[in-house]
């Protein structure tokens, strides 16, 4: 009967502290009932009342963040921008859902964009294959106030607009101080995946971290992307968001919230904290990007 109501427990959603009270609580009822039917063969069984409680441990989460796959999270929440910041525009290499003279919807390499193009007419452009002048143009154009978003198809390519990055963006805050406003962010896909090869692969992801002035971001499938675009918006500065081509085909799954306690904090550059709900923590491992997929993917076989 212990074993049964263990099994049920574990298939509920409380938290470790909770549980060891109450299998303690209900061992001890059980024992006292089975002395007492040792005793008193004739006695009635009464049967046990367990309660089931739920619990999921989220605190602070975002609804868009409990499930999906991620390229779509960074999909909406692009599409909540554009629907409130009317000044917003977005360049990049093949971004547009179905440029002039094609057949077949594109939407990005790896289809992030998608259909963002056709929503907002005019306000997602595709450039020439010329990342400084990509970089150069967003950066003029945030210097007036608006809010403009690059995409550059892959962090290798960043080395071909490392002067518009190093001595331009970076440099620019701390020449003109709080007068100037630089509401720009930067996207590129990162990493390794997908069979891409040494020149698409590259893991880039500290090589702007030295730069003063400059917001590096690596997301997560637990990252609230949404919050980083509404940060730049308020706080008018320029950020890099590093996208591992491994995160956004991956989904998260309700297991996850099963089996572990997951704890979002309000600031949304805090790391999340996972931890398992009916066990103590035996190890604690601190990853970044795409390393969370190797991790959560352990934590599905355990």
């Amino acid at each position: 009967l212990l074993k049964e109501i263990k099994n049920d427990y574990l298939k509920s959603k409380i938290q470790s502290q909770e549980w060891a009270e109450f299998y303690q609580t209900k061992k001890e009822q059980i024992l006292n009932l089975a002395e007492k039917i040792s005793t008193e063969p004739e006695s009635d069984f009464l049967p046990i009342e367990i309660e089931f409680k739920k619990n999921y441990g989220k605190k602070n989460i975002n609804i868009e963040l409990e499930n999906g796959i991620t390229r779509l999270r960074i999909f909406n929440s692009l599409t909540k921008q554009f629907m409130s910041n009317k000044d917003l525009l977005m360049i990049g290499e093949d971004i547009e859902w179905m440029p002039a003279g094609t057949t077949k919807p594109y939407g990005g390499a790896f289809k992030v964009t998608g259909s963002l193009s056709r929503d907002f007419p005019g306000r997602v452009i595709n450039s020439p294959i010329s990342e400084n002048s990509i970089i150069g143009l967003a950066i003029g154009r945030s210097l007036t106030g608006k809010n403009t978003i690059v995409e550059i198809m892959f962090s290798d390519f960043l080395s071909q607009c490392l002067d518009q990055l190093i001595h331009q963006l970076s440099k620019i805050p701390s020449m003109y101080g709080d007068s100037v406003n630089l509401p720009f962010v930067l996207r590129t896909a990162s990493g390794p995946g997908n069979g891409y090869g040494p020149t698409h692969s590259h893991t880039l992801d500290n090589t702007l971290l030295n730069l003063p002035n400059l917001i590096i971001a690596s997301i997560s499938p637990f990252s609230d992307y949404l919050g980083l675009l509404e940060y730049v918006r308020k706080e008018n500065k320029p950020m890099v968001i590093y996208e591992p081509k491994s995160v956004y085909a991956f989904e998260l799954h309700s297991h996850i919230y099963d089996q572990y306690l997951t704890e979002f904090s309000e600031d949304i550059f805090e790391p999340t904290l996972i931890t398992p709900k009916y066990s103590d923590p035996e190890l604690t491992i601190i990853v970044i990007g795409y390393h969370t997929i190797t991790i959560l993917k352990c934590l599905k076989k355990l």
